[in-house]
């Protein structure tokens, strides 16, 4: 075994079992700290450290990020969380109105965005209802998770899978393979989330210490919503017809950021409210891969499975449990 694939698996080993380890360690402390001693190690070195980086990724995210932050600034999720609490629907139709947005959120943005917009939501769906905040907040990880699947922009995961894989036309063979498992999981997943809130003993709760948005100017953040809903579907119908014409979806990213820096007067601490510890979390782990990968000890320990990874039975076994 290399020393690059022991770093790995004791960065993961870590991550498995930090809710056992003190609270001030995160995850993106232990990816870093992974990266630095490969660095520290020359297991790989910078310069091949920063090839080893999906900028593409990284960008899309930091862009992705920014119109987020953005977004809750304005105070968009609680005014969606006021009207859901002040109209005081059935809670079927308030978990049902729930995951529709978030789930729209995640497909047109990422699953990172709709975690952000979504948590106050689920707060306040469990203060209308009087249950506690953790089933709501478990709905709120499953739907964006599964939502974000049938969109090329949805994850990362898609986002690196769509920048390797030359589609013609991204959205469009998301759309095809995807709508209708991602559908049905979503359908299922609705079904059980309401039994199991249903289920759930009424108990007094509150936000807790969730920041309280400032309400600051609010159209940046739409119109850079819209910008990249655009621009990504723009580019997408574009790639079928005219390849040549292929964007990358970091720099549609930066673009469509541009009105929250351009035209926000308080673009620093939106800066500053950017989910930076993901982005490290991102910049460190395509070091650690990178040195993994480098090091040629994933290839020797996978064997002659390597030549069976295009079996569907394969990929889902390897994606399953290594998720």
């Amino acid at each position: 075994m290399t020393l690059s694939l022991a770093v790995a698996i004791a960065i993961f080993f870590s991550i498995s079992i930090r809710q056992w380890l003190p609270a001030a360690v995160r995850i993106w402390h232990i990816m870093l700290v992974g990266a630095l001693v490969l660095l520290a190690t020359r297991q790989i070195a910078p310069s091949e450290a920063v090839r080893a980086i999906d900028w593409n990724v990284v960008v899309y995210l930091f862009g992705v990020f920014s119109i987020a932050s953005a977004l809750y600034d304005s105070g968009f999720p609680h005014t969606v969380s006021e009207r859901i609490a002040g109209s005081e629907p059935s809670l079927a139709r308030a978990l049902l109105f729930f995951v529709l947005l978030v789930s729209l959120i995640s497909v047109v943005l990422t699953n990172d965005a709709g975690a952000v917009i979504g948590t106050p939501i689920a707060l306040s769906l469990a203060i209308a209802y009087r249950i506690g905040p953790a089933v709501p907040l478990a709905a709120l990880c499953v739907v964006v998770t599964v939502a974000s699947t049938m969109s090329p922009v949805g994850n990362p995961q898609n986002i690196l899978i769509v920048a390797d894989g030359h589609f013609s036309n991204p959205i469009g063979t998301f759309a095809l393979w995807l709508t209708v498992p991602t559908l049905f999981s979503l359908v299922f997943a609705y079904l059980w989330l309401l039994w199991c809130l249903k289920r759930e003993p009424q108990s007094e709760t509150g936000m807790g210490d969730l920041p309280v948005p400032t309400r600051r100017l609010a159209w940046p953040a739409h119109l850079g919503a819209g910008l990249l809903t655009v621009l990504v579907i723009g580019d997408s119908l574009l790639q079928e017809r005219f390849p040549v014409l292929d964007i990358p979806l970091g720099v549609l990213s930066l673009i469509a950021c541009l009105p929250v820096y351009i035209f926000s007067p308080h673009r620093i601490s939106l800066l500053r409210a950017v989910d930076w510890p993901t982005l490290i979390f991102f910049l460190a782990m395509f070091v650690v891969t990178g040195a993994v990968l480098q090091s040629g000890a994933l290839q020797t320990l996978l064997g002659s499975w390597r030549m069976r990874l295009d079996d569907p039975l394969v990929v889902t076994a390897i994606g399953f449990w290594a998720s």
